[in-house]
């Protein structure tokens, strides 16, 4: 048996068996498996080969280990089998037996007129138990490897005979279906609507012919009334459904009048998957007119709606589109409005007001004269400080700063700096004060050669949730939290590389100690500091006041990477994704969110 693996465009594999009992996934240079993901642990997950077969064991890697879409520790695995570790999908493959036995060639998405995929032969999967050469190194594609039918998993008979030969069952009269809700119910997300129902159906070629072989339509059913037009959708507002590469509910939202929604591999797709079943590009969805369309774009393992490969194709509400293995079922929502409002971009204020945050309070985080990083709270407690070398609230000494430089003010939740006459000037953003300045979420404040950020807090009326409305986990990092230990670690991700920013893994510890990666295109940046006392009590209380790891929703947006925060005590770990419409309905997430963001971007500009 093989092992397969993807790593920058280029497909990799080991052998597996009796000659070779274990292979280990994980980053460092002594594992059978190295890859270079940073989401990857250095030692990952264990393959071992056992009486014929295998078994995966993960090694308590920090992202997981995922089979079918599920967390696992430890589980046999099949032939076929694809295994999330960390982002990177393994194929458990059965290699090339020796006995040379020529491939079957069919034709692929050469097929397709609009096709841009280069012409070449594909193997089924059935070729690849045969090697032209013996002891020949096999080559192995693993487009080609998922293309063609895929065997019904279920209500399959020794014989291979097909349910269609059971006899019929008498109809029972329809029942009228309860509407549809607006949200995303993960407990029926791939649920068909008959039990018996193959999703895993034949290509089309397949359909077409046992429908040739049917009993012609009675006349009397040939002339029925045709069905009534479908109402237009302009009142609704389309979602894909999926799982998401971690085993999470996600969903994207197909766009009027705007880019359809790419999926694939590429960089750039909006619903970007690794699954090595599914195309660089593999279609792409958008609506037309009044009805969504899904378009293959040349895939290699084919497009297919309910179970029936299509080149172009309608999708209706409850459909089920799969991408070589990869599934997504179409919904759509009703109360276009509300879905828009849910959605609508993420501001500097919170979008829900039926929260009701009250007026807020504001954290300037700055290097204070120790060098290291610190954060004063404005608020009702604190509402006027100035900023200066001498005698000031926010002391800044060997700064170019002068005694008496600026001045804060808190004023029923609006944030206000004034310049106090100084030579050298206030500036926000790169624009010199003039008079008072209303800050906001985000805004830089520089003062001679310091620098101040803004973020914004929720106010003191929040408190954090009362055990009984928390989970076992949100009870458990409670207690964590408010011991604060030294070896507790917090690992905050955000952005990616082609990003402004570029991509930052902040890491911070309990006892103050603190360490960014930045990795932008022009290559990778490490900064080290220590954050006082002060500022990780307002993180860790702002974490308190959210409940972590407790969240109500999981979903993110088309095209969003949100932001990760992982907490590790002890044995314990809890992790957390900061999606926009996550930090939209809690404003305490929102409040961490902002604080770690302050003190990742003042950490890497050191």
């Amino acid at each position: 048996m093989e092992l397969v693996w993807e790593e920058d465009g280029e497909e990799h594999s080991v052998e597996i068996g009796p000659d070779r009992p274990e292979a280990m996934l994980g980053r460092l240079a002594e594992c059978d498996i190295r890859v270079g993901r940073t989401s990857v642990s250095r030692r990952h997950a264990l393959f071992s080969w056992s009486n014929g077969s295998v078994i995966v064991t993960d090694q308590g890697s920090t992202a997981g280990t995922f089979v079918d879409g599920k967390k696992i520790t430890r589980q046999r695995i099949e032939v076929g089998t694809v295994v999330n570790c960390g982002g990177v999908m393994v194929l458990l493959d059965a290699g090339a037996p020796k006995a040379a036995a020529k491939p079957p060639v069919r034709q692929t998405a050469r097929d397709f007129p609009d096709s841009a995929k280069p012409v070449r032969d594909e193997q089924t999967l059935s070729g690849l138990q045969g090697s032209p050469k013996a002891g020949a190194k096999k080559d192995l594609d693993l487009d080609s490897l998922f293309d063609g039918p895929i065997p019904s998993r279920r209500n399959r008979d020794q014989g291979g005979a097909a349910k269609a030969a059971e006899p019929p069952k008498r109809e029972e009269p329809k029942k009228e279906e309860p509407k549809r809700k607006s949200g995303f119910d993960a407990n029926d997300f791939f649920a068909s609507k008959d039990e018996d129902e193959d999703l895993w159906a034949p290509p089309p070629e397949v359909v077409a012919s046992n429908r040739k072989k049917a009993d012609p339509v009675p006349e009397a059913k040939a002339a029925a009334p045709a069905a009534p037009p479908k109402p237009a959708k302009s009142h609704l507002a389309a979602y894909l459904l999926y799982v998401d590469d971690d085993g999470g509910d996600a969903e994207v939202r197909v766009e009027r009048d705007q880019e359809p929604v790419v999926i694939g591999r590429r960089e750039g797709a909006s619903v970007k998957v690794h699954n090595p079943s599914v195309s660089g590009k593999h279609c792409q969805v958008a609506w037309s007119g009044e009805e969504v369309e899904v378009r293959d774009l040349g895939s290699s393992n084919g497009t297919f709606i309910n179970g029936e490969r299509i080149r172009r194709g309608i999708l209706n509400d409850g459909d089920v589109l799969r991408c070589g293995r990869f599934e997504l079922r179409m919904s759509f929502v009703e109360h276009k409005d509300i879905a828009q409002a849910e959605y609508e971009e993420w501001g500097d204020d919170w979008a829900d007001d039926e929260l009701d945050p009250g007026q807020p309070n504001y954290y300037i985080v700055y290097r204070d004269n120790r060098n290291q990083l610190t954060a004063i709270t404005m608020g009702e407690r604190e509402k006027r400080l100035a900023c200066g070398s001498k005698g000031c609230e926010i002391l800044l000494e060997g700064r170019s700063v002068e005694s008496e430089h600026c001045e804060f003010e808190w004023d029923e939740g609006v944030l206000i700096v004034k310049d106090l006459q100084s030579e050298t000037g206030t500036f926000v953003n790169d624009e010199q004060v003039e008079g008072d300045e209303t800050l906001r979420n985000g805004d830089v404040v520089v003062v001679g050669r310091a620098r101040l950020r803004i973020a914004r807090g929720t106010s003191d009326d929040m408190t954090p949730p009362r055990p009984d409305k928390r989970g076992d986990k949100g009870n458990l990092w409670a207690r964590h939290l408010d011991h604060r230990d030294d070896d507790m670690e917090l690992l905050f991700i955000d952005g990616e590389v082609d990003d402004d920013g570029g991509r930052q893994e902040l890491s911070i510890w309990g006892n103050g100690e603190c360490r960014i990666e930045s990795q932008t295109a022009g290559g990778k940046t490490n900064a080290t500091g220590m954050i006082d006392r002060d500022l990780r009590k307002i993180l860790f209380d702002a974490l308190l006041k959210a409940g972590f790891p407790d969240v109500k929703t999981k979903q993110t947006r088309s095209g969003e990477v949100p932001a990760e925060l992982t907490m590790f005590q002890g044995r314990d770990e809890a992790k957390i994704s900061l999606s926009k419409k996550l930090t939209q309905r809690s404003p305490a997430y929102h409040e961490v969110l902002e604080i770690l963001r302050s003190i990742a971007m003042e950490l890497a500009a050191r």
